[in-house]
């Protein structure tokens, strides 16, 4: 019997052995889509201190903050802190609460944590995050 993914608070240290989250299945072949390392690091520009919470020190939201941390340092721009959903929704934590009620918690203001198996594909399908894959045309 398949365990159904649902959103709950598992503990600050929980990791995740999802298959689906293992980035060598998005291998084609065994082979890396790329050679060598990608370098990028804007998080200087950011500072050690200056990533903010995202609610997460009252919220269960983890899965919503990394996201967020994420588009910050992608882009290396401190103005984007807190603004992980802000496209369809009023702020981060409202997005955070439209997630636990797609996941079934009782709203208004659902508060029992992500999966991150569940956010990502959540966020991927309200386009608030965006991901690119290696399609294999021959297969």
């Amino acid at each position: 019997m398949t365990e159904v993914m649902k959103a709950g608070r598992y503990g600050s240290l929980r990791e995740s052995h999802e298959p689906r989250l293992d980035a060598v299945s998005l291998l084609v072949d065994g082979v890396t889509p790329v050679s060598g390392y990608l370098k990028f690091d804007h998080t200087h520009a950011i500072g050690e201190n200056n990533w903010g919470m995202d609610g997460n020190s009252e919220y269960g939201d983890c899965g919503f903050a990394a996201l967020d941390h994420y588009n910050v340092a992608k882009t290396g721009d401190v103005s984007l802190i807190g603004k992980f959903g802000t496209s369809k929704y009023p702020s981060l934590i409202d997005a955070y609460f439209a997630y636990g009620i797609a996941q079934g918690e009782p709203g208004p203001h659902p508060d029992q944590g992500v999966s991150n198996a569940t956010v990502l594909a959540w966020a991927v399908q309200k386009v608030l995050f965006m991901v690119m894959l290696k399609y294999n045309h021959s297969t």
